[in-house]
């Protein structure tokens, strides 16, 4: 899945500083009790409150019928899956926010609605969050209400760095809100947005509408090469997908932090192009390699058993083909975007119908 377009909430500079005083209010607050534990107490906080915040956001999503692409969690990247979750450890070069949830809205809804609830959800949460402690705080009497207090007062912070209209790098929950709120955004602002949600919604690439297709390849340039190579996949034109080889050289960012917001769709677009050159050259020693699929099966998990089929097309054993075929779309099946499973079943059949001897010059 193309990693661009999507909303993404996030905590800026003032929430790093909000929290911290809340942190060492608690630390305060029960030192004189317990040095180390108002220490382990402190860091467990922030994860477990950077938890319940995105859990938060992820459920105002489910429930206003936006596609969840994955959520980060600190190093952590958990994609939801039609049965559980894919996780994974990815680290960036450039700047990525602890917490957030990467969401892309229903073009059948209206938006101001959703996204005004999707801004909230983890105001919500940690809101719960916080109820939850003043009960236990009013119920315990002995020397471990002032970790409690402590717990109270980051989680307090949190809530305020989040509802507190402001902008510190990124817009806070609060001023999202209130700006969907008052002023909303014509959808038509967001052709990129719009594009990746009628994708996801299972338009194939072939099929998308010519407004959404130039809206996805103005994206950036490895988008645009994408893009040309997922279409001729699905019209079965191997060599001129193939032949993106050097426009996706020439798409990769010079500078470091966008070539690290893009290394998701680098590694994907590298392994198509090596899946379209084997077919191309009939040679399976073209096909991407143990690490290639490794890099490229988080967005695109149907590509090894599409490479399976690959090798059993140059052995010419065409149910083996149409074995590795269904199992790449019941991978694809799995994943939220619903496109993917569309787009494989349009490749096995291109792949089946391409002859295994090439044509004649």
């Amino acid at each position: 899945m193309p990693a661009k377009g999507w909303l993404s909430l996030g905590k800026g500079v003032m929430w790093a500083y909000m929290f911290a005083l809340g942190m060492l209010m608690g630390v305060v607050a029960a030192i004189a009790h317990a040095p180390l534990a108002a220490l382990a107490v402190g860091i467990s906080t922030l994860f477990i409150s950077v938890a319940i915040h995105e859990a938060g956001h992820y459920m105002a999503a489910r429930r206003g019928g936006m596609t969840v692409l994955f959520m980060r969690l600190f190093v952590f990247e958990l994609a939801p899956r039609r049965r559980g979750w894919a996780c994974r450890v990815k680290r960036y070069a450039h700047r990525v926010p602890v917490g957030l949830v990467m969401a892309l809205p229903n073009l059948a809804t209206p938006w101001r609605p959703v996204f005004i609830a999707f801004a909230l959800g983890g105001v919500v949460a940690n809101t719960f969050q916080l109820a939850c402690l003043a009960i236990a705080l009013a119920l315990t009497h002995d020397a471990y209400a002032r970790m409690l207090l402590g717990v109270a007062c980051c989680v307090t912070a949190m809530l305020l760095a989040n509802v507190i209209p402001f902008k510190a790098g990124m817009e806070s929950d609060g001023l999202l809100a209130l700006r969907w709120w008052r002023h909303p955004p014509d959808p038509r602002a967001y052709p990129g947005m719009r594009a990746l949600a009628r994708m996801v919604s299972g338009t194939a690439i072939a099929d998308m509408p010519p407004a959404d297709a130039q809206a996805l390849k103005g994206m950036s340039a490895m988008h645009a090469v994408w893009y040309a190579v997922k279409a001729d996949q699905q019209r079965g034109e191997w060599a001129a997908a193939a032949a993106q080889l050097d426009a996706w050289k020439a798409a990769i960012p010079a500078a470091k932090p966008l070539r690290s917001a893009l290394s998701d769709l680098t590694e994907q677009v590298r392994g198509e192009i090596a899946f379209a050159a084997a077919i191309s050259q009939r040679d399976a020693a073209l096909l991407p390699d143990k690490r290639a699929l490794r890099a490229a099966g988080w967005g695109n998990p149907g590509l090894a058993p599409r490479c399976r089929a690959v090798v059993a097309w140059l052995d010419g054993d065409i149910n083996a083909v149409i074995v590795a075929t269904i199992e790449a779309m019941a991978l694809a099946d799995d994943c939220t975007d619903r496109s993917l499973k569309e787009s494989e079943r349009l490749i096995g059949e291109a792949l089946a119908a391409t002859p295994l001897e090439p044509a004649a010059p």
